[in-house]
C-alpha cells in the first residue's frame, strides 16, 4: 500500500496517484493532504483511472492512521 502526500516538491501528488494506479491499479492508496476540500480538487485534476482508498487531512492522528492502513489491507 501507499500513503501519498499530494504536496510534493517536483510533482504533483496526483499525477505520482495516476503513475501509480496505471502501474499497480490494485494498490491501496491512502492519500494525506491539508486541503480541506480535496474532494474537489481531485475532481479538477484527475480522471477515473487514478483512484485512491481513502484521504485523510492533515495532521492526522496516529490512531486514524493505523485504523485507515489497516482496513486498506484488510487486516483486523
Amino acid at each position: 500500500m501507499v500513503i501519498l502526500d499530494i504536496n510534493l516538491p517536483d510533482i504533483n501528488g496526483i499525477k505520482v496517484l495516476q503513475r501509480i494506479k496505471h502501474e499497480y491499479s490494485d494498490l491501496p492508496v491512502i492519500i494525506c493532504t491539508a486541503f480541506g476540500q480535496f474532494e474537489n480538487y481531485y475532481q479538477k485534476f484527475t480522471d477515473e483511472e487514478a483512484e485512491f482508498y481513502s484521504y485523510l487531512t492533515k495532521p492526522v492522528s496516529l490512531e486514524v492512521l493505523v485504523s485507515e492502513v489497516k482496513k486498506a489491507i484488510g487486516s483486523p
